[in-house]
């Protein structure tokens, strides 16, 4: 083997042209290394030094990262200016952001640098104390809920169920929110029980047992039975016995419910509907079925 690199060599050395080739070979490479340097001492210059990092929001305005977040992870990701700040660290560490859902950045020239961030927007509050944001991810962060709904100017409902599920619940949730939605009512919490069936709490404190989805009829049917009787249901008890409120319905039967009613003031302390952001709902609108689930399909 050595022998073959040998005789392969002194059969190169003989020849002008490969001498040629290498020699050029050299050059090129001396002129790249040295295009190389100039260009990380240009880019090193006082005149690239960082000067704004603008941060754009891609979607509702950015509400939870500040200032000092971003002054400090541009610190964490390691000095430099506008060119050769380390944008895969900075990215990495801004996402690290408990409300930070995704962010992308680049450098405008020559000395600044853009950044898109896309914040979790919470609609709903998982078993576990998790949020669960519009895309139906669960993410953890601390906050003080009743604040972060004030902001919002909604209720986020609560939801319940096995582990793995919170996709199906949610998705759930939101179809059921769409029937309320025409009756200005609001979910406040939906659990899926080890059983597989389903109970809803409505504002003012109505318990709802839904049941299990291979019943004859549709949940969504059984509700809307519900909600077209109610206020005439409730009515018709207060005038008769003084019973102001339904407590529980159950919907568990293929024509027809049961209801158990009580007056207003067995009711459960703070289950009044109140006015502002309580009497809306921070589910989105529309399914999730267009988007992937936590498996890599739909819900």
């Amino acid at each position: 083997m050595i022998g073959m690199l040998f005789r392969t060599s002194q059969t190169l050395w003989r020849s002008p042209l490969a001498i040629n080739r290498f020699a050029t070979g050299l050059v090129w490479l001396a002129l790249l290394a040295g295009l190389a340097a100039v260009a990380l001492w240009v880019a090193g210059q006082p005149a690239f030094a960082l000067r704004s990092v603008q941060v754009v929001s891609l979607g509702p305005p950015i509400a939870n990262l500040t200032k000092s977040d971003i002054r400090q992870a541009i610190e964490q990701a390691g000095h430099g200016t506008a060119l050769t700040t380390p944008l895969h660290d900075l990215r990495a560490v801004i996402e690290d952001h408990a409300w930070v859902r995704q962010v992308s950045m680049r450098r405008v020239w020559p000395n600044r640098l853009l950044v898109w961030v896309e914040e979790h927007r919470p609609t709903a509050i998982w078993a576990d104390g998790q949020l669960i944001n519009s895309y139906g991810e669960l993410f953890s962060a601390e906050a003080d809920l009743d604040q972060v709904q004030e902001r919002l100017g909604c209720q986020m409902p609560r939801l319940v169920g096995p582990v793995g599920s919170h996709w199906r619940v949610m998705e759930r949730a939101i179809a059921l929110q769409g029937t309320l939605a025409s009756h200005r009512r609001v979910l406040t919490r939906l659990e899926l029980t080890e059983q597989l069936s389903w109970k809803a709490v409505l504002d003012g404190g109505l318990l709802v047992e839904l049941g299990r989805d291979q019943l004859p009829s549709s949940p969504l049917e059984r509700l809307q039975g519900l909600l077209v009787r109610l206020e005439s249901l409730e009515a018709s008890l207060q005038s008769k016995s003084g019973m102001q409120k339904v407590a529980l319905a159950d919907l568990r039967y293929a024509n027809g419910f049961a209801f158990r009613a009580v007056a207003a003031s067995a009711l459960p302390a703070g289950s009044q509907k109140r006015p502002g952001f309580k009497s809306r709902s921070c589910l989105p609108l529309d399914s999730l079925s267009h988007l992937e689930g936590p498996d890599g399909h739909g819900p």
